[in-house]
């Protein structure tokens, strides 16, 4: 949130009716967060919205050096979800994927299918970011630890690392 309200801080100089925009954004993240998710589900669209409202937030940090591509279903089901089982894996595709000095990218492909959800999450790995960090992987092991507890195995997680970019399906 600190990094958003930065943004939108500068932002403000440059452009108000973007900034105007990120602040009503910010605004909806923070109810989502604050009001939807101490519930054990909720709704797949207000999931959806909230990725689509982060994704948002988090293009106006970004050069014209990154692409990101997004395509998530508008013709959601009426069902529910654990909340915000996504995000973590959008989180680290723009803290890992992004780079200031070269060109990178991020897509991402959220569909409901039948009965289930699609979810592809694709970044480019930097060089400059390519550093051993002892507590790396970390946060995968949790979101695969709650991913197990939420669907006792009864689900597909396949991550793949290659050498220029990093992929979640």
């Amino acid at each position: 949130f600190f990094n958003s309200l930065n943004n939108i801080y500068a932002l403000i100089a440059i452009n108000q009716d973007e900034a105007q925009k990120a602040i009503e954004k910010l605004a909806h993240l923070m109810r989502y967060l604050i009001y939807d998710t101490d519930k054990k589900t909720v709704s797949l669209q207000k999931e959806f919205e909230f990725v689509q409202n982060y994704i948002d937030m988090m293009k106006h940090r970004l050069s014209s050096k990154v692409s990101v591509s997004v395509s998530i279903d508008q013709n959601v089901p009426s069902v529910t979800i654990p909340p915000l089982i996504f995000i973590p894996f959008i989180e680290n595709a723009f803290k890992h994927g992004i780079s200031y000095n070269e060109k990178s990218f991020i897509n991402i492909d959220l569909v409901q299918e039948k009965d289930f959800i699609e979810f592809k999450c694709a970044n480019s790995l930097s060089v400059y970011k390519k550093i051993t960090n002892p507590y790396s992987g970390v946060g995968l092991e949790n979101i695969k630890k709650r991913l197990d507890l939420l669907y006792n195995k009864d689900y597909i997680l396949r991550i793949d690392e290659r050498d220029s970019s990093f992929e979640v399906y």
